[in-house]
C-alpha cells in the first residue's frame, strides 16, 4: 500500500487506487498522515472535522470516522488509539512525503561529497514525486493548510538546489526554459531569478539577463515596497562587468558538444528513489521479495544495494545466484559470493565459490548480516521453508530474495520492481534525464565508442525506450545492436521483432534474449492459463477484467482468478483508474503472447 500527499490525497494497493470518497474520513488519513507515528490528539482532529466544540457526541463521532477509515485500509495500516488520541502506524517508506524528504537529504550528501551528477539524479527522483500541490482540495482546513505550506517550501529549496547543482555542471542552455517558467510561477523567490540571469548570462546573453534583474526589481517594489537582496544586486553588478568569476563556477569543464555519458561507463543507472527505499526497509524488514517481469532489474538492484548496505552489516553480504539450482538436485548447489568481514563465527568464502545452499546457510554469521538469494524461482517452495527456519536461529539476518513470484510459506514484504522512467517526449533533454533513455546511451556507447545523442536521433531513441516499456534488459539487448543497426532503423524493428532483442555473450540462458526470459516465466503455467494469457495479447490499452472475460469467453470469477495468477508471475501490471483496476501487458510482452496465440491458432487449423 501506498499514501501520497505529494498532491491529492491518494491511496494505492498494488497499483490500484482504493477509494476513499468520505470527505471526513479523508481530513481524518490526511491529518493522521502529517503525523505518522506521532500522536493525532482528538480535539484537534474534531477541530478539523467538525469546526465544533468538543463534547461526548463529536467524540463518538471521531470512533465512528476511525472505525470506517481502519476497515477501508484494512491490515496494511494500523491507526491505534493512544490517549489522548490516535497514532497512525506504518513503515515510512510507504508514503510519498517521507520518500522526498529522505531522497533530498541523500541527494544534498552527496552533492556535498562532490558526486553533482549523482546528486542531481537523486533530488530529480524526490521532485518527481510530486503530483500537483500537497493536499490539494484541503485548504480550508487550517492544520492541513500549514502542512502544505511546509511542503511546498521544502519542494522550492529542493528545487533551486538541483538548478545549483546543474548550472555547476554547466547544463545552463537546458536550464533556461525551466527557470523562466519558475520565475514567472514565483515572481517573488530572488533565486530563481538569480539562477536564470546566471544560465543567460552564460549563453552568452548578458541583455537578457540584465532585463530579468530589472523586472524583478520593479516587481518587489511594486508588491513589497523593497528593493533586490545584496546578493541579487552584487549578481547584477558583476554581469554588468563581464566579471570572469560567473563563468568560473562550474564545477566540470564544458563538452566539445551536447554533455552526454562517457563511452564505456558501465554503472549502475536509475533506482535512487529504490534505493532509499529498500535501504531503509531492509533494516528493519526479515525478508523482502523483489518481485518483478523478467528482465526488469531485480538482481541488479539487489546486487547495488547490497554493495551500498555492506557498511551496515559486520556480518558481512553474503550473495547466492540460485538460477541453476534445481528442487530435484539433493544438494541444492548455488554460486555464492560474500564481502565484508563474515563476523567472527563465519568461514570466508572465497570471491566466487559453488557449495550447497545448506553449507551457505550454516557459514552465516551470528552478527547482523544480509543475505540475498537472487532468482529463488526454481526453488520458490523449499526456500520458503529454509528462510523460516533460518530466522529462528539468526534474529539478526536480514534476507533480500529476488523472484518473479513471491516465496511460498514465509512471511515476507513484497516490493515490485517497476520498469526505468520514460521520456515525456522525444526532446534530447527528456531522452537524457529518463532512466530509459540513459541506460540505452550508457550501453549503446559502450557496444559503440561513435555513437552520441544528438537532437537528430533523440526521437527515436525515445521510440526504442518507449517500445520496449523501459525494461532493463530489453534496452541492453537493444544498445548492443547501435553497432551494425542505424537506431532510426532499430526503433521501427523493434515494434514488431522481439527475437531482435538476442545476445548470446550472455552467461544466463534465459538472458540471452528477451523472449528466454519471456519463456522461462511462461513455461511456469499451465495449459490453461497459457491459453488465457495469449488470448489477452489481443488488448493493446489497459482493461478490465470484465473486457478480458468477455473477449475470450472465460467466465468472469475464472478471469479474476488468471488475472490474480498472471500478477503474481510477474507478467501482468496493474493501474490505477477512478473506475477500478485496470490491468496492462508490457508491450513485448503482449507481443509474445500474441505470437503464442498466432502459433496455437495454426496448430488448430493444421490438426
Amino acid at each position: 500500500m501506498k499514501f501520497g500527499i505529494l498532491g491529492a490525497l491518494e491511496v494505492t494497493h498494488d497499483g490500484a487506487l482504493v477509494p476513499i470518497r468520505s470527505t471526513k474520513q479523508r481530513i481524518l488519513l490526511a491529518i493522521l498522515l502529517c503525523r505518522v507515528g506521532e500522536l493525532a490528539p482528538s480535539d484537534v482532529l474534531i477541530d478539523a472535522l467538525w469546526q465544533s466544540e468538543h463534547g461526548e457526541v463529536n467524540t463518538t463521532r471521531l470512533r465512528l470516522q476511525v472505525h470506517r477509515l481502519r476497515c477501508t485500509l484494512g491490515e496494511m495500516a494500523q491507526i491505534i488509539y493512544q490517549s489522548p488520541g490516535y497514532v497512525l502506524h506504518i513503515p515510512p517508506q510507504m508514503l510519498d512525503s517521507w520518500q522526498f524528504e529522505a531522497l533530498v537529504q541523500e541527494g544534498r550528501r552527496v552533492i556535498d561529497s562532490g558526486d553533482l551528477a549523482r546528486g542531481t539524479d537523486l533530488l530529480r527522483a524526490a521532485l518527481d514525486l510530486w503530483r500537483g500541490a500537497p493536499l490539494a482540495g484541503m485548504e480550508s482546513v487550517p492544520i492541513l493548510h500549514q502542512e502544505a505550506m511546509r511542503l511546498t517550501e521544502q519542494r522550492i529549496t529542493a528545487l533551486a538546489g538541483r538548478i545549483d547543482a546543474d548550472l555547476r555542471l554547466r547544463r545552463h542552455a537546458d536550464l533556461i526554459g525551466e527557470l523562466q517558467v519558475l520565475v514567472e510561477q514565483y515572481p517573488l523567490q530572488e533565486r530563481f531569478r538569480g539562477q536564470l540571469m546566471t544560465a543567460l548570462y552564460r549563453t552568452s546573453r548578458q541583455v537578457e539577463a540584465l532585463q530579468v534583474y530589472r523586472d524583478g526589481r520593479r516587481t518587489l517594489r511594486n508588491e513589497l515596497g523593497l528593493e533586490p537582496s545584496a546578493e541579487l544586486r552584487h549578481l547584477e553588478h558583476a554581469i554588468l562587468n563581464r566579471d570572469p568569476a560567473l563563468l568560473s563556477q562550474a564545477d566540470v569543464p564544458p563538452p566539445a558538444e551536447e554533455p552526454t555519458p562517457s563511452a564505456g561507463e558501465t554503472g549502475f543507472v536509475g533506482r535512487a528513489r529504490e534505493l532509499i527505499e529498500l535501504s531503509v526497509l531492509v533494516r528493519s524488514t526479515p525478508l523482502i521479495t523483489l518481485e518483478g517481469p523478467p528482465g526488469a532489474g531485480k538482481s541488479r538492484l539487489a546486487r547495488e544495494l547490497g554493495k551500498q548496505e555492506e557498511p551496515y552489516y559486520p556480518g558481512g553480504v553474503w550473495t547466492a545466484d540460485l538460477s541453476n539450482v534445481s528442487e530435484s538436485s539433493p544438494a541444492l548447489w548455488a554460486t555464492a559470493t560474500h564481502t565484508g568481514s563474515g563476523g567472527p563465527a563465519a568461514s570466508p568464502l572465497p570471491t566466487s565459490s559453488a557449495l550447497p545452499v545448506a553449507e551457505l546457510l550454516w557459514r552465516l554469521p551470528a552478527t547482523p548480516a544480509l543475505l540475498i538469494l537472487d532468482n529463488c524461482d526454481p526453488m520458490a517452495e523449499r526456500l520458503g521453508t529454509l528462510i523460516r527456519d533460518l530466522g529462528k536461529t539468526l534474529p539478526e539476518l536480514r534476507v533480500l530474495a529476488t523472484c518473479r513470484k513471491r516465496l511460498a510459506a514465509v512471511d515476507q514484504f513484497p516490493w515490485r520492481v517497476r520498469p526505468l522512467s520514460l521520456p515525456y517526449d522525444d526532446s534530447f533533454h527528456a531522452v537524457r534525464t529518463s532512466e530509459a533513455g540513459r541506460l540505452f546511451l550508457d550501453r549503446a556507447m559502450e557496444a559503440d565508442h561513435e555513437f552520441s545523442l544528438c537532437r537528430h536521433n533523440a526521437a527515436a531513441v525515445a521510440r526504442i525506450c518507449r517500445a520496449v516499456d523501459g525494461i532493463p534488459l530489453a534496452l541492453e539487448l537493444a544498445a548492443t545492436l547501435t553497432g551494425s543497426v542505424p537506431v532510426e532503423r532499430l526503433a521501427g524493428q523493434l515494434d514488431r521483432q522481439l527475437d531482435l532483442l538476442a545476445d548470446q555473450g550472455r552467461l544466463t540462458p534465459r538472458h540471452r534474449s528477451l523472449r528466454a526470459a519471456i519463456d522461462w516465466s511462461f513455461s511456469r503455467l499451465s495449459p490453461e492459463e497459457q491459453q488465457a494469457y495469449a488470448q489477452l495479447s489481443v488488448f493493446t490499452r489497459p482493461f478490465r477484467v470484465e473486457d478480458a472475460a468477455v473477449s475470450s469467453g472465460i467466465p468472469r470469477p475464472r478471469m479474476r482468478d488468471l488475472v490474480a495468477t498472471f500478477i503474481e508471475h510477474s507478467l501482468l501490471t496493474v493501474e490505477k483508474a477512478q473506475d477500478g483496476p485496470r490491468y496492462r501487458l508490457l508491450e513485448m510482452l503482449r507481443q509474445y503472447g500474441a505470437q503464442q496465440r498466432l502459433d496455437r491458432s495454426g496448430s488448430l487449423a493444421t490438426g
